[in-house]
């Protein structure tokens, strides 16, 4: 009875680990990672639960101990971190110079003017804007049972021509 009970403290501290991980506010990456990290916590407990034969009151009160790993708050932290990180990526292609851009990307360097904010290619107030609605309306999308979620049509497909009359084309 030790032995199975260390094995299910050893495989909760891992679940709690990975709940950790998908609750903190990091990115869209992190969050799976722990997803998958409590996951293998389940996973094992599932395993362990299939062979013991511990008492039903000490296994119920493991029950109770998984209930407060059972929010949703995780996708909406990593909806919020994503966001965070990519205005933090406009600020920076805001700051950066000519050289800087060439060392990045190519397509960064002709269209990405810094040298006003309402440059015709690069607008960063309104990229950020664009990254705020997109985070807006994934985080309401949560709140929703999938059945009632619109799958979103591909974009057209748009040709690299169309790019040198879009305004803010690089946001």
């Amino acid at each position: 009875k030790g032995e199975h009970r260390r094995s299910i403290d050893e495989a909760m501290n891992i679940v709690e680990l990975g709940n950790t991980i998908e609750q903190s506010q990091g990115t869209l990456i992190d969050y799976l990672v722990g997803i998958a990290i409590k996951n293998i916590g389940l996973n094992t407990l599932k395993v362990i639960l299939g062979d013991t034969n511990l008492p039903k009151d000490v296994l119920a009160s493991y029950g109770v101990m998984l209930e407060q790993y059972k929010n949703r708050t995780g996708f909406v932290n990593a909806i919020k971190g994503e966001h965070a990180s990519h205005s933090r990526v406009v600020d920076m292609m805001e700051s950066m110079s000519d050289d800087e851009l060439t060392e990045v990307n190519v397509f960064m360097r002709h269209y990405v003017k810094r040298t006003s904010t309402n440059s015709f290619y690069f607008r960063p107030n309104e990229t950020k804007q664009l990254f705020a609605v997109y985070a807006r309306e994934r985080i309401e999308n949560t709140k929703r049972p999938c059945s009632e979620l619109v799958r979103e049509d591909d974009p057209e497909e748009s040709s690299i021509l169309k790019l040198y009359f879009t305004e803010n084309a690089a946001g």
